[in-house]
């Protein structure tokens, strides 16, 4: 193995276990645990984007290899945090003909909501994708026929609920017979169209689900201080409800507002 292929194996293991500042494991996090450890939320269309040279907390040492890749964001909107109001760079590791990582995900021209915290010290003032994202960078853009931006997960999947306790996402792939459990009685039938209340119900009472939560198993209500749960339906389970970029906006603000005010003991 080439000192180059060392190198590039390295770098592709520490963006999964290290954020940018080197000091944090973010592996397995919920998502309103790192909408508390964000410095800054805010949603941008991405402007351009350059190759940049990082030491990245000492994993790298500028020797002539593109070791990041700088997003200048515009059209700012903050949820948490305060930013500049023009542009904000945000500064990735990845980028040029040596590896892409994970992390750099943006695309010129698109819009996203971004949790961030402060860039590497080498560039001062950027700012920095939190690592190991659950269901974010969220990305804003229509749905097909429709003109109103709406938001999606980090797989592009729309969301048709999204609140401080519920995030329901719409799947791309088309329900299928080998979705369903062997040791179901009856013949396999795809989940039913259910209006979003039922929906979150089932969260709330039998937790997390795909389609449809189980018909037989035990409840699982919520515990004190539990947070968002997930589910995700299937293409012809579609309410046609959507969450807006002003929609996402707001309920990340209340909760990174609820959480700064709760005692240390309840996050």
């Amino acid at each position: 193995m080439n000192r180059k292929t060392s190198l590039v194996l390295l770098l592709l293991g520490s963006t999964l276990l290290v954020r940018s500042d080197g000091h944090a494991l973010c592996m397995h996090t919920s998502l309103e645990s790192q909408i508390r450890r964000a410095e800054l939320i805010f949603a941008g269309t991405v402007r351009r984007a350059e190759t940049t040279y990082s030491s990245w907390s000492g994993f790298l040492k500028r020797n002539g290899l593109p070791n990041s890749t700088r997003f200048v964001f515009e059209d700012l909107r903050y949820a948490k945090g305060t930013g500049p109001s023009d542009s904000i760079a945000l500064v990735q590791m990845g980028g040029g003909s040596v590896f892409v990582s994970v992390m750099t995900s943006f695309r010129i021209g698109a819009r996203y909501i971004v949790l961030a915290i402060q860039g590497p010290d080498d560039h001062p003032g950027s700012w920095t994708e939190m690592g190991c994202g659950t269901g974010h960078p969220f990305e804003i853009w229509p749905d097909s026929g429709l003109t109103l931006p709406v938001a999606r997960d980090d797989a592009g999947r729309p969301f048709v609920v999204f609140d401080s306790l519920h995030a329901v996402v719409l799947g791309r792939h088309p329900w299928t017979t080998e979705q369903v459990r062997s040791n179901r009685l009856g013949p396999p039938r795809p989940p039913r169209l259910r209006p979003l209340e039922e929906v979150t119900q089932d969260l709330d009472s039998l937790g997390e689900f795909a389609g449809e939560a189980p018909e037989m198993g035990p409840t699982k209500p919520r515990y004190p201080g539990e947070g968002i749960r997930w589910a995700f339906l299937f293409p012809h389970q579609d309410t046609g409800d959507r969450v807006t970029e002003e929609q996402m906006l707001r309920t990340l603000g209340d909760f990174a507002a609820r959480s700064a005010r709760s005692p240390p003991h309840d996050r």
